[in-house]
């Protein structure tokens, strides 16, 4: 028998850069913000016991706002976005599955829904977002997904694959009101069979061993928050070793710092390495928040670079592998600018040409030759690899 059950439904906003472009004459950020507060307005009407959360991803993913049922705290959290680089969708489903998880494993009997709102087709699927997609369909996970597009996806859309897997819905919208009226129709609810407890000892699957695959990367400070810890506004300690500087390699907190993505407490990264050595993973570099137990992973090379020095690092970390090294920043040929598909990971801004534009040789980021003056001043380093660099 198919019942109506009360939802718990995560939005997934795609912040990313392109996310900046126009599309029925105004950004296409701005359309899934006013597309998202339809959703969340619709939904509510519904059902005003469903709750609603809201996390944004692009290059790394950031919670906006928790579970909440309250329209007016909602809509508020939504306003604190931020253009966050490049598109990651494994990360920013696998942030969205963990925080569903929890709330499974506390009160069971809800439907678990995603909504993905992005303006991206894709035509690969990695091997990890298979694993993570897998997961979700044996946590029976909806994943619906709203393309925002001036023409249609291509038939080999990954997004198509997802929520055929998971029994979510598809659509793709190529004008302003068949988006407000298909945004209605992914508010309605789910009717769906009666659910298996997936956390159920003697329930016989594969599933669990997928658990890994939904691990997400530790968060780097961003630019405003290097700024107040380099001018002693912000003194960060980790919440391991409880000091600023880190015990291993003696770097101060916005060299060497990170944070839990989830709860937003800082750690060290050597300190993270030598928790998750600890760990009950197969894999080491995968470990539990000691503090809201989010599935976190650090680069592998942190840990070869702690077990290769017997727990002694140097202070230049490169999550690549190479460490210690500088990098240059080329200059990009004036008549090939306009061909950059990118914007500065610095300012966030398209480039129009007015500037002289850098890439970055290791992690192949793009700067403004201005941006690129005050990041030296500032940091010395790549703002997206944490490479130090020549200019």
């Amino acid at each position: 028998m198919k019942d109506i059950y009360l939802e718990d439904c995560i939005i997934l906003w795609d912040c990313s850069r392109s996310m900046i472009r126009k599309t029925f004459k105004i950004s296409r950020l701005r359309l899934a913000q006013y597309a998202i507060k339809h959703f969340i307005k619709a939904k509510l009407n519904i059902d005003p016991k469903d709750r609603i959360g809201i996390i944004i991803f692009g290059s790394r993913t950031k919670k906006l706002s928790g579970f909440s049922s309250e329209y007016e705290s909602i809509l508020k959290n939504l306003s604190k976005f931020e253009i966050l680089g490049k598109t990651n969708l494994s990360d920013g489903i696998s942030f969205a599955i963990q925080i569903l998880v929890k709330e499974i494993q506390k009160v069971g009997g809800k439907v678990s829904r995603i909504f993905i709102i992005t303006d991206n087709s894709r035509r690969k699927i990695s091997e990890r977002l298979q694993k993570i997609i897998k997961l979700a369909k044996g946590l029976q996970i909806f994943i619906d997904t709203c393309i925002i597009s001036e023409k249609e996806p291509e038939s080999t859309d990954v997004l198509k694959k997802i929520t055929s897997e998971t029994n979510g819905e598809y659509a793709y919208f190529t004008n302003l009101n068949a988006l407000l009226r298909g945004i209605e129709g992914f508010a309605s609810k789910k009717i769906t069979k009666e659910f298996e407890d997936y956390f159920n000892p003697n329930k016989k699957s594969n599933v669990p061993e997928l658990i890994s695959e939904i691990a997400i990367d530790l968060r780097r400070p961003n630019i405003n928050e290097v700024r107040d810890m380099m001018k002693n506004n912000q003194n960060y300690k980790c919440q391991i070793c409880y000091q600023n500087k880190c015990p291993v390699c003696n770097s101060p907190f916005y060299a060497e710092g990170r944070f839990c993505p989830s709860c937003g407490r800082p750690i060290h990264l050597h300190c993270a390495a030598q928790w998750a050595s600890k760990s009950e993973f197969l894999e080491k570099n995968i470990f539990r928040c000691p503090f809201c137990y989010f599935l976190l992973r650090i680069p592998k090379t942190v840990q070869k670079l702690m077990k290769a020095t017997g727990g002694k690092a140097i202070k230049i970390i490169d999550e690549e592998g190479s460490f210690g090294k500088s990098i240059r920043m080329e200059q990009i040929p004036d008549n090939e600018v306009s061909k950059i598909d990118d914007a500065c990971s610095y300012c966030n801004i398209i480039f129009t040409g007015d500037d002289k534009v850098y890439k970055c040789s290791n992690c192949k980021s793009y700067y403004h030759e201005t941006c690129l003056e005050k990041m030296q001043k500032e940091i010395k380093a790549c703002r997206v690899c944490g490479r130090s660099f020549e200019f």
